[in-house]
């Protein structure tokens, strides 16, 4: 109990029923206190502390009301709150419970409705027993406002800190939900800092499952699980392995730019594929002649068939003979082989004297010491070629149909292409 150096009025009770001071008014407060110091106009204290359970000691104050607020604080200063709520012996500041509602309720015209500090803990904890609601929710019923707000800064910039962290054990930590029908995002992560070199967004897992997923459940064919935009110089989507860069199940598109791939420190570089299909197969190299200013382009010879080509040149011996040597697999590769003999040097004639058997063909010439140059192909008889023989013509697909590869080269407009016959769900 404080010791009071003036005559204050002092009432005292020791009856379990009664009350010490009680102020009671039709018109007015019933209790009104006014101070002119550091002190407040009506304090509360309650120096009871029972032995246990322990924290069953009394209220230092207590106000109750049956239609209006059982508590209103004013402040006339903007460095004070209204009502203020302060415990240091590790307990709650402000405690509010309803059975019907809510168990505290903020509200300001200008300022925060609610200001939440603390030192060690948590600014905020909301804690919910019923599955249908948030522990805290946060409720924007303006246009361009923000139902919750995360700010952490020291003031000096340097602070890596977290304006909003979401955790769980067993559901999402952070879940976001829009229901704009704009191009607004239900999360939405910025890095403001032109400087800056972190993301913003950014997910990681220590677990089996994806860091970041994307999913479309719409059923528009150009609808996209995720989306990379990005303006010049930089990568709208950036894959570093692991052991992929990138992993895609399914057919991938590319319009509007080529497919680059290089080494990187004498890493890559390779096409790994079952099948590629092109307009024009080019080789492109630095030119021979003049590096530094001019590329050389070759094309790659077509065929209807899986063939594979061998050549060389080869001497008769004074008999006008000459055996080629072919690689070892060559007849387990190869069947159904065709040969070209050309002499070089002089008129005489040349032979297929011996067809290929044991991976060698034999080549008589009607002169000794002619030189001929041969060339020797085969169709590809290994099991994945037999399996997946060439089919030479096709029909396109139905929703490709009417469209081209190449619209201009065949005299139609762009909109011909079959990037447009790949879409045709979206316009339908």
């Amino acid at each position: 109990m404080p010791t009071f150096t003036d005559d204050p009025i002092i009432s005292k009770t020791t009856s379990v029923n009664a009350v010490s001071v009680l102020g009671e008014s039709d018109k007015n407060e019933g209790v009104r206190g006014l101070s002119h110091n550091a002190h407040g106009g009506v304090v509360g204290i309650n120096d009871w502390s029972p032995a246990s359970p322990p924290g069953a000691g009394g209220n230092g104050g207590w106000f109750e009301s049956s239609q209006g607020e059982g508590v209103r604080g004013w402040a006339k200063t903007p460095h004070h709150g209204g009502v203020v709520g302060v415990n240091t012996a590790g307990g709650i500041g402000v405690f509010g419970q309803s059975d019907k509602n809510t168990g505290v309720v903020g509200e300001s015209t200008a300022g925060n409705g609610g200001w939440f500090d603390s030192k060690q803990g948590e600014g905020v904890r909301g804690v919910s027993h019923n599955p249908s609601h948030g522990g805290v929710v946060g409720i924007c019923d303006q246009a361009s406002g923000i139902g919750i707000f995360g700010f952490c800064d020291d003031g000096t910039g340097t602070l890596a800190g977290t304006g909003v962290f979401g955790k769980s054990s067993r559901g999402e930590g952070v879940h976001g939900e829009s229901n704009n029908a704009s191009n607004l995002a239900a999360v939405a992560g910025f890095m403001i800092n032109p400087s800056g070199t972190g993301p913003g967004v950014y997910g990681s897992t220590a677990g089996r499952g994806a860091a970041v997923v994307g999913q479309c459940l719409s059923s528009f064919v150009s609808n996209d699980a995720v989306l990379g935009i990005c303006a010049l110089g930089g990568n709208a989507i950036h894959g570093r392995g692991g052991t992929n860069a990138g992993l895609f199940e399914g057919t991938v598109v590319i319009q509007g730019g080529s497919l680059q791939v290089s080494k990187v420190n004498g890493i890559g570089g390779e096409i790994s594929a079952t099948s590629i299909f092109a307009a024009n197969k080019q080789f492109v190299i630095d030119h021979p002649r003049d590096p530094a200013n001019k590329y050389l382009h070759h094309c790659s010879v077509e065929s209807p068939e899986m063939m594979n080509v061998y050549n060389g040149n080869i001497t008769t011996n004074q008999d006008g003979e000459a055996t080629v040597i072919l690689p070892d697999y060559f007849e387990a590769l190869n069947v159904d082989c065709r040969y070209q003999l050309t002499v070089i040097g002089q008129f005489a004639q040349a032979i297929v004297a011996t067809e290929i058997k044991n991976n060698r063909f034999a080549i008589k010439t009607d002169r000794p010491h002619v030189k001929v140059s041969w060339q020797v192909s085969g169709i590809r008889q290994d099991a994945y070629a037999r399996a997946h023989p060439m089919i030479v013509e096709r029909e396109k697909p139905s929703a490709e149909k009417g469209f081209f590869l190449h619209p201009q080269a065949h005299g139609q407009p762009e909109d011909k292409g079959l990037a447009w016959g790949r879409n045709l769900k979206d316009a339908a």
